[in-house]
């Protein structure tokens, strides 16, 4: 009996977090930008004869498939020609990469490489130290830039307190296992990144499209979420890094199986912990009141979420020996789990877009993102950092 009462008093505590990092954060955000939002930030057209010079950073390793296209669509952006350079640095590139980025005939790319392969952070940092503009864009090799969303990317710069932007992701399939999944999570966190830029800065960062005051940069750390600790390290600095929807970039899907979601995740989860954890005086409420609580509730307790969820689970089985109710909600839960992992793998192409087949296909991407979830902060609970792996990027 004493057992079921720990139980009891486990459940609810546990229960009670996982409710306050999925639903209170999100209704707090709701009510801070509707009533007590930020100071709005200034913007202004990017008008030619005043336009900003830019440095382009594309890292990119063994995308012979892609360069040529990249390149050709940074070169097509509505920018004026002669205030911007592309900075192409090839990580240990064994195929083509480097060949085809050199033939690209314009005096504006710069093309450097590592013979060997260093890891996209260490690239990173060298490709920074050669970028001369005032404000630097990171884009990845595989997104695709809508020409008028770089002026959209800009504009935010007007105010002197933004430090940085990042635009919005856009993912190009349509009809694919996981696009509905993807779709609907990536439309969430474009909502979330809206609100908390109303209440100050982002709590995370998008890699296919951001911009940075050069002179703000700092060394990428080793085996941190590129993305995310440049964000920090400009919010550490006092200023604001903001999300504009406008700026979009054309992406393929993230996750193409439920494997490399696992993989992809796994690896996301541990180095974006590393990096809150070296970015730790952003937790200080005194000098980050609301912003600290946003990591708190969306970055960190996101990631201990599966953590929450096995807990409920072995709390729930254990006062099912003893409550119909339980039993009941045992059920329900091995129902939500089991359902969707044997079921949306021989799902047919036709009931994918059904209503039940978009429920089953999001709670089969939760469920594979959560195991992801689970390893990478095993992974850093481990202190294991990755520092270099082989990106799988769709043509």
């Amino acid at each position: 009996m004493q057992d079921s009462v720990i139980a009891l008093w486990l459940l609810v505590v546990f229960t009670g977090i996982t409710g306050s990092i999925v639903l209170a954060y999100p209704l707090l955000l709701l009510i801070r930008s509707a009533f007590f939002p930020c100071r709005a930030l200034q913007k202004s057209p990017v008008m030619d004869n005043a336009a900003p010079s830019l440095s382009f950073i594309v890292v990119i390793r063994n995308a012979e498939l892609l360069i040529v296209e990249k390149i050709n669509n940074l070169l097509a952006l509505d920018y004026p020609q002669n205030s911007f350079e592309i900075i192409v640095f090839s990580d240990g590139s064994s195929d083509q990469t480097v060949t085809l980025a050199k033939t690209a005939d314009d005096p504006r790319i710069r093309v450097f490489e590592s013979k060997e392969h260093i890891g996209k952070n260490q690239a990173l940092n060298r490709a920074i130290a050669q970028a001369t503009g005032e404000i630097v864009i990171f884009s990845d090799g595989d997104s695709l830039i809508e020409s008028s969303s770089l002026r959209a990317l800009l504009m935010p710069f007007a105010d002197a307190r933004t430090g940085g932007v990042c635009g919005k992701r856009v993912i190009q399939e349509k009809e694919t296992k996981l696009s509905n999944a993807q779709q609907t999570y990536i439309a969430f966190d474009s909502w979330l990144k809206i609100r908390e830029s109303e209440c100050g800065s982002i709590t995370s960062s998008e890699g296919k499209l951001s911009a940075v005051r050069r002179e703000l940069l700092q060394t990428v750390a080793e085996g941190v979420t590129d993305d995310s600790y440049i964000a920090f390290c400009i919010i550490r600095q006092g200023y604001r890094f903001v999300f504009e929807p406008e700026a979009r970039a054309f992406i393929h899907l993230p996750s193409r199986s439920a494997l490399h979601e696992i993989d992809r995740r796994r690896r996301v989860v541990a180095s974006s912990l590393r990096g809150i954890w070296l970015s730790r005086s952003l937790l200080n409420p005194l000098r980050f009141p609301f912003y600290s609580m946003g990591l708190l509730f969306n970055k960190i307790g996101r990631r201990f979420l599966p953590l929450l969820l096995i807990g409920i689970f072995i709390c729930t089985l254990v006062l099912a020996q003893h409550s119909p109710l339980m039993q009941f909600i045992l059920a329900d839960e091995l129902v939500f789990v089991f359902l969707p992992l044997l079921i949306f793998p021989v799902l047919p192409r036709k009931f994918r877009n059904t209503l039940i087949g978009k429920i089953i296909g999001k709670l089969y991407y939760i469920i594979m993102g959560m195991i992801g979830t689970l390893l990478g902060t095993l992974d850093f609970l481990r202190g294991k950092t990755v520092t270099k792996w082989e990106p799988r990027k769709a043509a």
